[in-house]
């Protein structure tokens, strides 16, 4: 053998009669798997980092496939050079190979991958080997295809995958074609199966083809390429739209099209040739994001319009980009340019296109206006249709294991506009982990899975029920479609690493007639859900909004009642409502006010059939929670040294107390009472010097939801001179210290339920996470006040984010406090623009456990702060909660970020608990706020020696606020002063605005969120 170390070479002459091509292998032992050679012939490079494998050790000599090399007439100095670590060689071999240097050789070729076919110094070269090549994500490897001739080739990928996320971008020569194809979940890495990508166009000579994950690892076995005339292979075929893709000298986009879209002001337009093997008539979608209205795109096909002028409506953002229908264009026989065109009339309308689809346009089935249409999932699938016979006489489709199902394409024709309610049947996915997850799509949008509330379970004897699985029938009721062609997607979604099956049956669209009651409910005077709270002289109104689905003569009666105490009969008021004088299609409002006479008791709204009498709807009730027994307020406070309190391992906690020359804090459990809940940890401290003689006023610290007992923020306090407790209510011990492992749990042995998430709200108030936390924290009070050293007539309350939904629910029940600061977290939880709005109007959750119910009847001077961006809470219902809270003001403060550092920070809480726990308000109070005329009024007063340093009024021209923060504010920083306060010109446009006031000391108080009129 001869021995090579890092960078030494050796040569090796080899003479040919002939020019050729060869293979060559080299035959050593290598130390690691970072060694590689460079081969030079007659001193050119022609083999560039080759890898060897990893033998083990040097005296394990392997063949190692480097690649093809050309060697001239005559004399050829091989030279082989070393990279990495050092290699023991035995021999190498030079097979001849092919003469005309063309890869692709027949119609079919496949090219083998593994870890001496590609270079992997950008993917997973560890986890390769001579059989696979291994990529982890957005890795890649490259490989040199040489061809005789241009042309298309279907592109087919082997590989294993283990989840449903995973897609490949395809570049050749530098150039992306394939922008995320989809790899269908193969079960596992060591499941390679082949993967169809789409059709790429190869240039005559070496084409470097680019493979690159997106999502997950992939473990790669080989790629095929099939010769073919035609792009569309199969339909629905879609085709990306970017920089990459097109020709961007022969279209006119925007300089800020990127990678993933192109983005077309009016008279811009984006061309895209494609291949078809014979003359056929195609739908045409486009997904594709505007924010503006009047958008309109037209299509040609080899300079023919043959689509003009059809709307794009305004999604509301430009990366909100759902499938438009477009029309259906015929495409000739060969190559077809496709031009996509913004026709808009003005220079503003921009549309941003992700790639267009081409559909079978002659598979569009029929949807009737008048009579219920059944779509068998099994006509629409092209494999995994199962034998056996379903309930509906159709087949299943399917019971195989969800990596062999693609999804299930088809296209409707709707007779005429309207509302239909659509039946589907599938397996329930609930928590069952074996099972995935089905969603239905039209036009690109979800309308329906299998995660919902099913109709019914369709399940009988002897019939389909795997692992306790159900297979249920559901509805999506008023589903809108418009005459005209939709196209229909049926995905299956992997979500976790278990194995699922599916199943599905059928689909049913039903044409809706005569009318529906959207909603009945008894609101303010502001348009807020009423809070349970009935006070003399306040006026509210029942309200209920009503859909007119078909031509109908209905009338309705709508009464509005008010009830005492003993649920006798106070007053009512009515409105007959004639829903023939309704247009068809339209949603139209209708209120009955009512002014209460006395307070307390309760409010209900009824609907009824005018004629009859009979109710069309339940009732809606209005009454005072009761949760909460208000003799928690005077329980004796109890608690130990956590040091007397054994943990889950059945030891005594460590000391995490803190006693130092500056602090003095101590680590407790006090006694609970709440279920299984019969301890909560907390730190509680005060300051250096407080005593009896001396006390001191004190805060209780209410932490968020992925937060717990916070020793820090018990410091923060103490320095400013306050006593503190920070309890944990999520039920972690005192070693739960760690912030960067925030949802790692130490859970005590005294804990009880989960203080926030799916379980905060239940109907069965005594198991639901905000019972435990309301009547938690007013124990803490109860400790606060107790320790030495505290004036238990100052006393206030902070919460952070979930931290501020549990305060503004126990200032309704606890009127101890001297102030409290709910920060972020407010309520009307269920009219919130975030995520909170999905979670608080689930089934298992009730209205009633709202936290604006309990501050609308709280006396707690109170201080609502928020950012007006931010992601979990919006300040519209921040607004809602403050108007129902008496002795209330409102900070709202621009993209104030999310968390408990920020709250720790901000200096305006401070100023508010030391003048509060003083006896005065530091703050200027603004009253009778509104936007008439695009001119924003609000009377101000002020405190002595405050006065208005700056007025900024935020406001945006969207016609909702943005969805979980993301909100393009806008800003204007003119005012006027007024005798009574500031007047703001809001700019034209303006939607919705509010005006952050911000006095000489730096503190802001805020107006309302308020629609512009």
């Amino acid at each position: 053998y001869a021995t090579l170390q890092k960078n030494q070479y050796f040569e090796y002459t080899v003479c040919t009669a002939q020019a050729g091509y060869y293979l060559l292998t080299f035959t050593c032992g290598t130390g690691n798997a970072t060694t590689s050679l460079d081969i030079s012939v007659n001193g050119t490079l022609v083999l560039d980092n080759a890898p060897l494998a990893d033998t083990g050790d040097f005296t394990k000599r392997n063949p190692h496939t480097l690649g093809v090399i050309h060697l001239s007439v005559g004399d050829n100095i091989i030279r082989f050079k070393t990279n990495g670590g050092a290699v023991v060689s035995k021999r190498f071999s030079l097979q001849k190979t092919k003469e005309d240097k063309e890869d692709i050789t027949g119609d079919t070729t496949e090219f083998t991958l593994n870890n001496t076919t590609v270079d992997l110094t950008n993917g997973d070269a560890a986890n390769s080997t001579a059989t696979y090549a291994t990529l982890q994500k957005n890795q890649y490897f490259e490989y040199t295809v040489c061809t005789a001739q241009t042309g298309y080739y279907l592109l087919t990928f082997t590989c294993g995958t283990d989840r449903a996320t995973t897609s490949l971008d395809i570049s050749v020569n530098g150039t992306l074609v394939l922008d995320n194809a989809p790899l269908a979940n193969t079960g596992g890495f060591n499941k390679r199966n082949p993967h169809t990508l789409g059709v790429i166009h190869l240039s005559v000579g070496d084409n470097i083809i680019r493979f690159k994950t997106n999502g997950g690892a992939v473990v790669s076995k080989r790629f095929s390429l099939q010769k073919t005339k035609e792009d569309i292979t199969s339909t629905p075929m879609t085709f990306a739209l970017n920089t990459s893709t097109i020709n961007t000298s022969a279209s006119k986009v925007e300089s800020n099209s990127g990678t993933g879209y192109v983005v077309l002001s009016p008279g811009g337009y984006a061309e895209y040739t494609v291949n078809t093997i014979k003359a056929a008539s195609y739908l045409i979608s486009a997904r594709a994001g505007t924010e503006e209205d009047g958008v309109c795109l037209s299509v040609a096909v080899n300079g023919t319009t043959q689509l003009e002028s059809k709307p794009i409506p305004n999604t509301g953002s430009y990366s909100t980009r759902p499938d438009h229908i477009l029309g259906i264009v015929t495409l000739a026989e060969g190559p077809n340019k496709i031009k996509i065109s913004n026709v808009s009339t003005t220079s503003t309308e921009w549309t941003v296109i992700k790639y267009f689809t081409l559909w079978d346009a002659e598979k569009a089935t029929p949807v009737s206006s008048s009579a219920a249409t059944r779509l068998e999932i099994e006509n629409y699938a092209t494999e995994n249709v199962k034998d056996k016979t379903c309930a509906s006489g159709g087949k299943w489709v399917s019971d195989t294991w969800v990596e062999s199902v693609s999804p299930i394409y088809m296209v409707l024709d709707v007779e005429y506009d309207g509302y239909y309610d659509l039946d589907y049947t599938m397996m329930h996915r609930g928590s069952k982990e074996y099972l995935s997850t089905i969603t239905i799509y039209i036009d690109g949008k979800s309308v329906g899975n299998n995660t919902g509330t099913y109709i019914e379970n369709l399940d009988s004897e002897g019939g389909f029920n795997w692992y306790a699985a159900s297979f249920c029938k559901y509805r999506k009721e008023q589903l809108w479609l418009e005459k005209g062609l939709h196209t229909v997607k049926i995905d299956i979604a992997k979500t976790s690493d278990n194995v699922y099956k599916y199943q599905m049956d059928y689909m049913e669209f039903t044409p809706c007639t005569g009318f529906d009651i959207q909603s009945l409910r008894v609101v303010t005077d502001f348009g807020a859900r009423l809070p349970y709270e009935i006070e003399d002289s306040a006026t509210a109104y029942a309200e209920t909004k009503i859909l007119k689905l078909s031509e109908a003569d209905d009338v309705l009666r709508l009464l509005f009642a008010q009830y005492d105490a003993n649920n006798c009969l106070v007053q009512t008021d009515k409105k007959v409502i004639d829903v023939s004088a309704m247009d068809v299609f339209a949603t139209e409002t209708f209120t009955v006010p009512l002014t209460f006479r006395g307070s307390g008791g309760t409010v209900k709204a009824f609907l009824w059939d005018d004629e009859t009498y009979a109710p069309l709807t339940e009732e809606a009730t209005y009454d005072e929670p009761d949760f909460f027994d208000d003799s928690v307020l005077y329980e004796t406070a109890s608690y130990t040294d956590a040091t007397n309190v054994l943990d889950m391992n059945g030891e005594y906690y460590a000391d995490y107390s803190i006693h130092d020359e500056n602090y003095n804090i101590d680590a407790i459990f006090y006694d609970s009472v709440v279920g299984e809940q019969s301890k909560v940890f907390a730190f509680i401290g005060v300051p250096k010097g407080a005593s009896e003689e001396n006390p001191v006023p004190a805060v209780v610290c209410v932490h968020g939801g992925g937060g717990y007992a916070y020793s820090k923020w018990v410091k923060h306090w103490n320095d400013r001179g306050y006593a503190a407790i920070a309890m944990s209510l999520t039920g972690d011990g005192p070693d739960k210290v760690a912030p960067e492992v925030m949802y790692t749990t130490h859970p005590h042995p005294y804990k009880g339920v989960f203080c926030w998430g799916e379980g905060a709200f239940l109907a069965d108030y005594k198991k639901a996470g905000m019972y435990q936390n309301v009547l938690n924290v007013i124990r803490a009070h109860n400790v606060l006040r107790s320790y030495p050293g505290v004036d238990e007539t100052k006393t206030g309350i902070v919460g952070v984010s979930w931290g501020g939904v549990t305060t503004t629910t126990v200032i309704g029940v606890d009127n101890r406090f001297t102030f409290a600061i709910p920060v972020y977290g407010a309520g009307y939880l269920d009219e919130s623009e975030t995520s909170f709005r999905n979670h608080f109007t689930k089934a298992a959750n009730t209205t009633k456990w709202d936290p604006a119910n309990f501050a609308a009847q709280s006396t707690v001077p109170t201080l609502y702060i928020n950012g007006d961006s931010d992601t979990y809470f919006s300040v519209s219902s921040t607004t809602k909660t403050k108007k129902v809270t008496e002795n209330s003001k409102l900070c709202i403060r621009h993209k104030f970020e999310h968390g408990h550092s920020p709250v720790y920070k901000l200096e305006q809480i401070y100023d508010y608990a030391d003048a509060m726990t003083q006896g005065y308000d530091p703050f200027i109070t603004i009253s009778d706020e509104k936007v008439e005329n695009n001119i924003l009024t609000a009377k101000i007063t002020y405190p002595d020696g405050v006065s208005v340093a700056s007025v900024t009024t935020y406001y945006i021209t969207a016609a909702e606020l943005a969805y979980a923060g993301k909100i393009d504010w806008k800003t204007t920083t003119a005012y006027e002063a007024t005798e009574d306060g500031i007047s703001v010109n809001v700019p034209s446009g303006a939607t919705f605005c509010y005006a952050a006031v911000t006095d000489n000391n730096g503190n802001i108080i805020a107006t309302e969120y308020l629609p512009v009129k």
